[in-house]
């Protein structure tokens, strides 16, 4: 089971990667908000909407690698809003899916339940593998301003390690609250199955995972007044929703 979240070349990555860049292309192609987009496809990563977790940190690799060829090809006053806002998308889509972690985390400590160890020693897995993804994006831009001679990668450089340094303290506590969190054993798991004190394999992931693909507004305040306002303002005006 160690090092699930790294990845191999045989592991068909390129192909997990591609539609994802294909996404933020269309993102940016769109003019809405290509921040928030892009945030949606990083969660939607995590949340195994588009491909298992172990590839998210290729898919974002090639989200930059479609980052930087969008700018190449665009107008010099546009390339640096353009790789900005997707910068800030990966930076708040890997915080949202550390921060959902750990909301789930603390609320079933609080109410004394215990997720199975497999279940735990996974979400460190992939909190380590967005870790790593945040050093990345960063390490990216810094290489890039070192091989191109656009202004867009000598302010980007900057706005992607602030970004990035944003999410890490989130990353950090979310480890630490699954370092706290009474795991159970195999044995307590075989012999309490049906105490109410019990989680069993799977539920932490699912708990994340349903948060992430089915309530992007819980995420996001802003979003969740927004779809709050709308329910209150116009729930004749869709008869399905």
């Amino acid at each position: 089971m160690a090092n699930e979240t790294q990845v191999t070349p045989e592991s068909g990555n390129a192909d997990a990667a591609q539609p994802v860049s294909e996404a933020v292309r269309e993102a940016v192609e769109s003019g809405r908000d290509t921040a928030d987009q892009v945030r949606q496809i990083v969660v939607d990563l995590f949340s195994g909407k588009r491909s298992p977790v172990t590839s998210a940190r290729d898919a974002i690799q090639g989200m930059l690698e479609t980052a930087s060829e969008i700018a190449n090809r665009s107008a010099p006053e546009k390339a640096e809003s353009v790789v900005k806002n997707i910068i800030d998308g990966i930076g708040t889509g890997l915080k949202s899916v550390a921060q959902t972690t750990q909301d789930a985390v603390q609320d079933a400590t609080a109410r004394g339940q215990r997720f199975a160890t497999e279940d735990v020693e996974r979400a460190k897995r992939d909190l380590s593998s967005i870790g790593e993804i945040l050093v990345d994006t960063a390490k990216y831009f810094a290489g890039r301003v070192s091989s191109e001679t656009g202004s867009a990668y000598q302010s980007t450089k900057s706005h992607a390690e602030q970004t990035m340094a944003a999410a890490k303290p989130v990353v950090a506590s979310s480890l630490e609250a699954l370092a706290k969190h009474p795991i159970q054993t195999a044995g307590e798991a075989a012999g309490t199955a049906l105490r109410g004190s019990q989680l069993t394999a799977g539920a932490l992931l699912s708990f994340v995972s349903g948060a992430l693909a089915g309530a992007a507004e819980l995420l996001d305040p802003d979003r969740r007044k927004k779809s709050e306002e709308k329910t209150s303002s116009g729930d004749s005006a869709d008869p399905q929703s």
